[in-house]
């Protein structure tokens, strides 16, 4: 059962950083956040984001939703998946 209703619309952004070849936005809603990210074609973790994060990898787990495009993703383990 859900005890209260929370709405927040990315058109009130708590943060946004733009990074080599895309950006990131933020909302914090009901003790979680929510990131909207835009990445341009050719953009990798391993080579736009690793300088600002000090990771070869992303430390946080994902649950993704591609709007537009595709993505591929792969793990630490070699599992490769195109979204």
């Amino acid at each position: 059962m859900v005890s209260k209703f929370a709405v927040k619309s990315f058109d009130g952004l708590d943060e946004t950083f733009g990074f080599d070849n895309g950006w990131a936005e933020r909302v914090k809603l009901g003790g979680r956040t929510l990131w909207r990210s835009t990445v341009e074609p050719g953009w990798r973790f391993s080579r736009d984001n690793t300088p600002e994060l000090g990771a070869d990898h992303c430390p946080s787990p994902h649950r993704h939703y591609v709007l537009a495009g595709c993505m591929t993703v792969e793990m630490d383990d070699g599992t490769r998946e195109t979204l």
